[in-house]
């Protein structure tokens, strides 16, 4: 070595960087590497169990521009949480180069502390490629860059390698290992690369379930179904999707009777923004949200006398509308050229079917057609829901592009929470990150429980958790605590609002704080054995006390209520008139049901075992909607609370009047008045319109009238009763003028589906 190359060696310096937080399956790598070659600098960056470990070497005033840029030149989704930056010693590179975990670093595997990528909907550039007829990936279904494409529905482990994703079966063709390999190309190790000629196929089936067209052709193929007004069943990015024309009235009637799904709403699925305008009405922030990489179906305020079939989302001013996802899905709206409803991939009850076998053999009587394709599905995801609330996104399905969610909770220990019985979802930590999975779905079939058994096999595989603290529900009868009973010995018993409640301090930072909250759900096991849904309550992380409620009333028949809520509104009625008037009114309201019938749960109303206290607020919903419509039954849960919602005018000012009764025990919202109030104005004929506003203003009031006696801690909002818009907003209006905080989960579901996760912070509260 001469003197000239002693002196440049002696100037040489060297750091390590490692980033942590969302730094995987973004391109993050790929940006380091290009700011690293374009100040000439050798080194490193690898993708490790703990985030992104970067190596550099080179002239110092190089690395001291390197470290300050850092930051400025990663994908904008990326999100570094931590940084460590320290001084080692050169190593005599030459290259900069991007590098496997195995090659990078050798020891012990470390828990896995950097957050799992998240599926991403198609990019606008690679949109535009999969459009332009001079590009080589013309028409390419699959297109995908660092910046979208699968990630989360495809990873077999972390960290996110090529090699354990389901794109491993994919062998580059040459042209795609040049763009790999190329450090100026926007698919530098992009993990997901393909082309036709070398990636995942696409291929139509006939009834025998023979191929019987591919790829382009394929997509064509089944838009001549949809025209004829066929069900087709396509591999989506996390699982099966169930397709039909959202103007032919009678294919969506077609498509409910076969998924049996009577009237619950189907969301649709256009091509661009522009046509979602012909259908509801968006704001800035919808237009945002509708459009964003994260990609969910949003609920719109849905716009009348649109060509959407009735069928779609029978009886309500709302739509939930969403855009493709992947280049599949694009070309399907394109070629079809109408708005498609798009619903999970299974009968109602059921799980989502992700592999061809399994779609053939469950859809088999739904669909006429299916669209498969040969790039596996890993892990399931279903879309998300989200809908905006007083200028705020607020999460109703946490699933693809959302899920898993991070959470900022820190466990001593590893955790795992099982949620509920319905809309159930699970939570855990491995101490070196919490999480919140993705939606699972309500637990009553067999096969939706072997579904969650598979989930949380796969997470704490994932996550590396061989055996944990597990949290459940205080109900007895729920699978997700049977669960949880037989994975653990070491078991947190969690109330069902107090989780609620919880959920809803964890993104605003309030964990270490007291609220007050209020929980407004259906159903939920009270520390008395009742069952509770309208509570307020004096809420730690750790603890809770139950200062008010609304007025306690009987559920005859315990779930049948749910499914027949003229049973509800039987004992509201009886609850506030002498048993001889409350038959009459029954009578009046429900025609159609049978004396006996009418007589007979009159007198089971305050009966064991026959009838069940409850506070619940949904089933109070429920009921006062049972009576504005005279409907008996329901086919879905929550929908006459949606039909009530619906028919609110925004230009009333009037409300009805709800008691506040202090007794020794707590504080009551007192609902009586109210029943009398709508039997009243149902008898002088008041617009339907007018009593449900009345009935929304006035429980409004009535909540913000009870927090007057609890004035010196912010409020919470939690449970499936506040996606109700109108309820939050009135609420919300009520206490910013009275210069309050109140606040509500917004990234966590606020129903049921964030349950494991305040279970999950309450039990590192517990266990510090």
């Amino acid at each position: 070595m001469n003197q000239q190359q002693m002196d440049k060696q002696d100037t040489v310096t060297a750091r390590k960087i490692v980033l942590t937080g969302y730094v995987q399956g973004l391109g993050v790598r790929p940006a380091i590497s290009q700011l690293a070659q374009r100040l000439q600098l050798a080194g490193s960056v690898c993708n490790q169990s703990d985030g992104v470990h970067i190596f550099i070497e080179g002239d110092p005033a190089a690395i001291h521009r390197f470290q300050n840029e850092l930051a400025d030149v990663l994908p904008k989704q990326a999100r570094i949480e931590q940084r460590h930056d320290e001084n080692v010693p050169p190593r005599g590179e030459r290259n900069f180069v991007i590098q496997k975990k195995e090659e990078f670093e050798s020891g012990p595997a470390r828990p896995l502390s950097t957050p799992i990528p998240v599926d991403v909907a198609i990019c606008e550039q690679c949109l535009q490629e999969s459009k332009d007829p001079t590009n080589r990936r013309y028409r390419d279904l699959f297109i995908s860059c660092c910046n979208c494409g699968p990630r989360y529905s495809i990873i077999e482990k972390m960290p996110y390698e090529r090699d354990e994703t389901a794109m491993a079966r994919f062998k580059m063709c040459p042209a795609c290992e040049r763009e790999y390999s190329q450090s100026h190309n926007r698919r530098f190790h992009a993990q997901t690369t393909s082309c036709p000629q070398c990636g995942p196929q696409a291929w139509v089936t006939d009834k025998s379930g023979q191929p019987v067209s591919h790829n382009m052709e394929a997509v064509q193929s089944i838009c001549r179904k949809l025209e004829e007004s066929n069900i087709v069943a396509i591999r989506g990015l996390g699982g099966y999707q169930l397709l039909v024309d959202a103007t032919d009235n009678r294919a969506v009637k077609i498509l409910r009777e076969r998924k049996k799904r009577r009237e619950k709403p189907f969301a649709i699925m256009v091509a661009t923004i522009g046509e979602a305008e012909e259908y509801a009405t968006l704001s800035s922030i919808e237009r945002s949200v509708l459009g964003s990489s994260t990609n969910p179906i949003i609920i719109l305020q849905g716009k009348p006398d649109t060509a959407i079939a009735s069928a779609v989302s029978p009886g309500l001013n709302t739509l939930g509308i969403m855009l493709p996802t992947s280049a599949l899905h694009y070309w399907i709206a394109e070629l079809f050229g109408k708005p498609l409803v798009v619903t999970s991939g299974n009968r109602e009850g059921e799980p989502l079917a992700t592999s061809v076998e399994e779609a053939e053999q469950r859809l088999g009587g739904i669909a006429d057609c299916f669209l498969h394709h040969d790039r596996p599905i890993l892990n399931a995801v279903d879309d998300s829901v989200v809908q905006v609330v007083t200028g705020k996104t607020i999460t109703v399905r946490l699933a693809r592009g959302l899920a898993p969610l991070s959470l900022p909770v820190q466990t001593r220990h590893h955790t795992v929470a099982t949620g509920g019985h319905q809309k159930n979802s699970l939570a855990a930590s491995n101490t070196q990150q919490a999480i919140l999975g993705p939606h699972i779905g309500d637990l009553e079939s067999l096969s939706m429980r072997d579904h969650l058994d598979l989930t949380l096999n796969r997470l704490t595989s994932l996550y590396g958790i061989p055996e944990a603290t597990y949290a459940h529900d205080l109900h007895p009868d729920y699978y997700s605590t049977d669960l949880a009973h037989k994975h653990s010995e070491k078991l947190q018993r969690i109330q069902h609002h107090h989780a609620h409640i919880v959920s809803g301090m964890i993104e605003h930072g309030l964990l270490q704080n007291r609220v007050l909250g209020i929980a407004f759900d259906g159903t939920g096991w009270g520390t008395d054995e009742t069952v509770w849904g309208g509570e307020f309550l004096l809420t730690t992380s750790q603890d809770f006390q139950r200062v008010a409620s609304v007025s306690p009333f009987s559920l005859c028949g315990g779930e049948m209520a749910i499914r027949d809520p003229w049973r509800v509104a039987a004992s509201l009625l009886e609850k506030s008139f002498d048993n001889r008037k409350a038959i009459s009114l029954i009578h009046q309201f429900f025609p159609d049901r049978q004396m006996f019938e009418v007589e007979a749960v009159c007198k089971t109303l305050n009966s064991k075992p026959f009838s069940f206290p409850t506070t619940s607020a949904g089933r109070l919903f429920d009921g006062v909607a049972a009576l504005v419509f005279g409907k008996g039954t329901v086919s879905y849960e929550g929908q006459l609370a949606m039909l009530l919602e619906s028919r609110v005018s925004r230009e009333e000012m009037d409300e009805y009047d709800f008691d506040i009764d202090m007794n020794d025990r707590m504080i009551e919202l007192d609902w009586r008045p109210v029943i009398r109030q709508i039997v009243d104005d149902y008898e002088y004929g008041t617009p339907r319109s007018l009593i449900a506003t009345r009935f929304h203003r006035g429980l409004a009031s009535g909540i913000f009238r009870v927090c007057h006696y609890f004035p010196d801690y912010p409020v919470v909002l939690a449970g499936g009763c506040f996606q109700n818009r109108v309820l939050v907003e009135l609420l919300v209006d009520k206490f910013e003028q009275a210069s309050r905080t109140v606040v509500f989960p917004e990234k966590i579901p606020i129903n049921d589906g964030g349950l494991s996760a305040g279970q999950l912070a309450i039990t590192a509260a517990r266990n510090p």
